[in-house]
């Protein structure tokens, strides 16, 4: 039962691309808003998975090839796969993530991470992690994880080991969002370097849950991903959920789900914790 709760935890973001896959890598990005908000996102990512004890860093060496069963033709294919959750800078010591990526009971928890910036391509090749941008989890600092009692409440702020002093936090709105708002979203889709889906604007309110969907392309892993207005650059929510199974197998080998009009992709607005951020920021 515990390991069936901990693949849940880290997958209530199961979803897929809608139309047009216009995901691209950071050293693509044209607008400067957008690198920007990239510069300042992370990923969390477990610490097994990256070996320090050496002067040069290890890392495992996991692809969507060998980690998903993934076409090798398939975009990102063979892309280094090994982050479990996204975030976002918001203040020079803290992180604002999605709740359920934080699981103490199930090594998920603030010893377990490395919180790192720069997972991401800086050309077609292979990313390179540097100790530099390699951050541990000081403390949790807010924690919010309401699946089951209505309020859907999804969010968390890490604090981290030490200040990141060579990129700027990101800023944030505590609003309602508005139907047809443009957005943009930083992460790592199923695990693989920082991805932006450029292209999405909000499709439906919830005004009971404190969510809003979109369209924006999104897949496990992409979960605490910070979702951006188009207009302003500033932090409008953290991805959380999402439908539909990430993947499809075809000829043997899975290739990346294409969602359809029942599938959603859902996001947490800041409004819960306005008031925790105005004293934080």
């Amino acid at each position: 039962m515990k390991l069936v709760i901990a693949i849940f935890h880290i997958q209530l973001v199961m979803a897929g691309v809608f139309g047009i896959d216009d995901r691209i890598d950071r050293y693509q990005i044209t607008n400067p808003l957008i690198r920007e908000a990239a510069i300042s996102s992370a990923a969390l990512i477990p610490k097994t998975r990256i070996d320090q004890s050496q002067e040069e860093l290890v890392v495992m060496q996991r692809s969507l090839v060998s980690g998903n069963g993934f076409c090798t033709e398939e975009k990102f294919a063979n892309h280094l796969a090994i982050a479990n959750c996204s975030a976002a800078l918001i203040a020079d010591d803290l992180v604002l993530t999605a709740g359920h990526c934080i699981d103490d009971s199930m090594d998920y928890g603030c010893d377990d991470y490395n919180i790192v910036f720069d997972y991401a391509r800086t050309s077609d090749k292979q990313v390179k992690l540097q100790k530099k941008n390699i951050y541990n989890c000081k403390e949790i600092i807010h924690y919010d994880f309401d699946f089951f009692n209505g309020t859907w409440l999804d969010l968390a702020i890490i604090k981290l080991d030490r200040k990141v002093l060579d990129r700027r936090p990101l800023k944030v709105e505590s609003r309602k969002m508005q139907v047809g708002e443009e957005l943009f979203m930083v992460g790592h889709p199923l695990g693989v370097s920082q991805k932006v889906s450029q292209m999405g604007h909000v499709t439906r309110i919830d005004k009971n849950v404190n969510s809003y969907n979109h369209n924006l392309d999104t897949f496990s892993c992409n979960s605490g991903s910070p979702v951006f207005s188009k207009a302003t650059g500033n932090i409008v929510g953290v991805l959380v959920r999402g439908s539909g199974p990430n993947y499809v197998k075809e000829n043997g080998c899975n290739k990346w789900y294409q969602a359809n009009e029942e599938d959603f992709h859902e996001t947490n607005d800041l409004l819960s914790i306005k008031d925790l951020l105005r004293e934080l920021l």
